[in-house]
């Protein structure tokens, strides 16, 4: 392994043209940039500024916390991680993107791509699953061509698109709008203190805007209305958190829904380097959040409305949610996964053995 070290200062820029394998480059305390790889490439030096020359072999980097990034093309996978801001054309394989302090733009994954505590994002096409957590600022969405888990507390984004199914867990900012189309299922979690108007036209069932009803245009309002969401449902739309409303009997439904979501999301980015950390957020950021808080869901407040072409009426009232189940009562599927799940971000069990045990094959005798 062979490296080589440049003095920068505090706050350099590095672009780097091509790199023919994996890209590597992490943040530190410090004011040099440091390069390590089997071969190096070229690297010219102008005052804080690095210009690296193309590469074929893999390479890593790392920059200075204050540093700005720029990467062309890379053909294997993408790691970024804490440093200020981050440009990247296109990764032929998955990327991961985690704490980009100030700004985040990445044109083209061809991947898989997982994005975490990012802040004034922008994709372009993810032609893979997406996991974007904790997202900060102005998000600009493009195309996922998968499945996609966004949450965090972003500005408003649209039209965006999602070829696959799409759990939404956002703070919904007043004043802003928030367009989406899914060609599959959607899941949307309403905020404490939800202050939105939804417009959604759904060609499969929708639930929890006051029953369980198919196909057609709707609307729904909490609060005042402030953000505005409007959503292209190809398949089924899920309403879920503090306001909704649905019939008895569907919270594990949703749940169910919920967790193929998220499991797809998850086993298609879970690269062994990061699978752990992986599993712990998603089970503190996503998953937990959509376990019912003490005494089941408050009905919808505000309006609830579906347009029908002959007017439009109230949305009918939600059944009483049952009681808890008894102490006694067998844990239900939703419960099983999540106790795996938060078992493995303990370090009690391997992701290996995690998987075993939702796949249903017997682990090893005690």
């Amino acid at each position: 392994m062979r490296t080589q070290t440049f003095e920068v200062g505090a706050r350099p820029r590095v672009i780097l043209s091509q790199v023919g394998g994996d890209v590597e480059v992490e943040g530190y305390t410090g004011t040099s940039v440091v390069f390590s790889g089997d071969t190096l490439p070229h690297i010219m030096q102008q005052a804080e500024q690095l210009l690296v020359g193309d590469l074929d072999d893999d390479l890593k980097l790392r920059v200075p916390s204050g540093a700005s990034v720029s990467v062309g093309r890379a053909d294997g996978d993408g790691r970024f991680r804490g440093f200020r801001s981050l440009s990247v054309d296109m990764v032929n394989g998955d990327v991961e993107v985690v704490e980009i302090a100030e700004r985040c733009s990445v044109s083209t994954v061809n991947g898989d791509a997982r994005l975490t505590g990012v802040s004034d994002l922008e994709i372009g096409t993810i032609n893979g699953d997406a996991l974007i957590e904790r997202v900060r600022g102005r998000l600009a969405l493009g195309t996922i061509g998968g499945d996609a888990v966004i949450t965090g507390d972003a500005a408003g984004f649209g039209p965006a698109r999602v070829n696959g199914d799409a759990v939404l867990k956002l703070a919904f900012r007043r004043d802003e709008e928030y367009e989406l189309e899914v060609d599959g299922d959607c899941v949307l979690y309403l905020p404490e203190d939800a202050d939105l108007a939804v417009e959604a036209t759904v060609g499969g069932e929708v639930t929890g805007l006051g029953s369980t009803t198919t196909g057609g245009a709707y609307m729904s309002r909490w609060g005042t209305g402030s953000a505005k969401v409007r959503l292209k449902v190809g398949q089924d739309l899920w309403v879920r958190g503090p306001g909704a409303s649905f019939a008895a009997g569907l919270e594990t439904t949703i749940g169910q829904t919920v967790d193929s979501i998220v499991s797809s999301v998850v086993n298609s980015v879970a690269n062994p380097r990061f699978v752990d950390s992986i599993v712990s957020s998603v089970v503190e950021s996503v998953t937990s959040a959509f376990r019912p808080p003490t005494g089941g869901w408050r009905s919808a407040s505000g309006e609830s409305v579906r347009s029908t072409g002959g007017g439009e009426r109230p949305a009918p009232q939600a059944a009483e949610q049952p009681g808890p189940a008894p102490a006694s009562a067998a844990p239900t599927e939703d419960e099983r996964v999540l106790r795996v799940l938060e078992a493995v971000s303990r370090g009690e069990i391997t992701p290996e053995e995690a998987e075993r045990l939702l796949g249903g094959e017997p682990g090893p005798a005690a």
